[in-house]
């Protein structure tokens, strides 16, 4: 009997042959630590816990746990939101000092004026 497999992620998604499976995990979509099941109603195990798909994850792999591997891309998200917040604040203060230039430019040329009428 051909087996469909069933992987999780905010729902279950499948079927999925052995095959569509095994390409889902080559392209890290199905790692390790995803919850598989071969049946629609069994329980939900690792999918490098499975004697189907063991093979395809190497053992140095699984000594990471999950959530030092996510560590990582979300120091990168939050460094990236710091270097955007940063470069955005840079930007208004640029702006600002702009600003503050041509009210005192105007402020010059309001005073020129003024003083000029009251020389002549």
């Amino acid at each position: 009997m051909k087996l469909t497999w069933y992987y999780q992620a905010t729902a279950a998604e499948g079927p999925f042959s052995q095959t569509e499976m095994e390409h889902l995990i080559a392209n890290g979509i199905i790692d390790g630590f995803t919850n598989v099941r071969a049946t629609t109603s069994g329980p939900w195990i690792p999918a490098k816990d499975t004697d189907a798909f063991h093979a395809a994850f190497p053992s140095a792999f699984d000594a990471l746990p999950r959530q030092e591997r996510r560590k990582h891309k979300f120091s990168l998200r939050v460094s990236l939101y710091v270097i955007c917040f940063i470069v955005n604040l840079f930007v208004v203060i640029l702006l600002l000092i702009s600003v503050g230039q041509l009210a005192n430019l105007a402020m010059l040329s309001l005073a020129f004026l003024f003083f000029r009428r009251m020389i002549l």
